[in-house]
């Protein structure tokens, strides 16, 4: 098996609905609003989504007039995103550091919300982002806090067939790894979750 073919029996098994309200959180509809993280955005503006899934969020930032590009490993994904933006934005089928060392576009914002930074090896993402990123481009990430350390682990998103790594770790230490990566300015917000015992979310925004 693939990881491929796992991200798509991931996506089979989990779909988004494309009404649900904008969340960088794991609750929809709760905590910060898209402008309230990313501002008032334009359509000079360039949005890239690692991980853009099904397409649920890449719907809301093409509807702010920003341009809206997404990438995502799984075809089933690529396909579901594909269906509902249709014209309004730009979905890649790809492993995204590929797709960033071979991409020439230069981009104003990166995003992941509980996506492609979470499975892939920061030394190697945080790097190839900055690259595709304007002079004070930004890159945002999006997770619920760690239950570990900032290390390969095994995490409980997994698709019926096996675990997958993930990276784990405190908003410092993602920091430093941004830092370690030329970016600077960064800065972290806790969300707490709205039930006890629930998923808090931390958000880092870090600059070119």
């Amino acid at each position: 098996m693939s990881l491929v073919t796992d991200w798509d029996e991931y996506a089979l098994r989990n779909s988004d609905d494309p009404a649900t309200p904008f969340s960088w959180t794991p609750y929809a509809g709760y905590g910060p609003t898209l402008t309230d993280i990313l501002g008032i955005l334009d359509p000079e503006d360039t949005v890239l989504e690692l991980g853009c899934g099904a397409g649920a969020r890449l719907a809301h930032i093409a509807g702010t007039g920003a341009r809206a590009i997404g990438v995502d490993l799984s075809g089933v994904h690529v396909a579901a995103a594909r269906a509902r933006c249709g014209q309004t934005v730009e979905v890649h089928e790809a492993e995204a550091v590929a797709w960033l060392d071979a991409a020439t576009e230069q981009y104003d914002i990166v995003v992941s919300v509980f996506g492609t930074h979470w499975f892939t090896d920061p030394a190697l993402l945080l790097p190839a982002i900055r690259r595709r990123l304007h002079a004070d481009g930004s890159v945002l990430l999006a997770r619920t806090r760690p239950t570990t350390h900032y290390n390969p682990v095994i995490t409980g998103h997994q698709t019926s067939t096996r675990h997958v790594l993930c990276w784990d770790g405190e908003a410092h230490q993602w920091a430093d790894a941004l830092a370690d990566a030329g970016f600077d300015r960064c800065s972290a917000r806790t969300v707490a979750a709205p039930v006890p015992g629930g998923w808090d979310t931390v958000i880092l925004r870090a600059w070119s």
